[in-house]
């Protein structure tokens, strides 16, 4: 009875002893795969950021060639009224 009682001491032992490890492991990888994803959303961020960047300048752009063929357009149209 002795022996079947230190059987199952050493067994809980050695369940306990790598549960807790596989417990560690985990929260290691779930660590990572934090400081992953968080890069993963940073990096979405800055493209993110440069892409409206670049759609902001391209509008500015349109507008001045707007502005730029209404003025022609305005000045054509002074031009052949007189």
């Amino acid at each position: 009875m002795l022996k079947k009682f230190a059987m199952l001491a050493t067994m809980a032992a050695l369940f306990v002893a790598c549960g807790s490890s596989a417990e560690t492991e985990m929260e290691a990888k779930a660590a990572d795969m934090d400081v992953q994803a968080q890069e993963t959303m940073d990096k979405l961020e800055a493209d993110m950021n440069a892409a409206e960047a670049a759609g902001l300048e391209a509008i500015d752009e349109s507008v001045e060639a707007v502005d730029a063929a209404a003025v022609e357009a305005v000045d054509g149209i002074e031009k052949a009224a007189q």
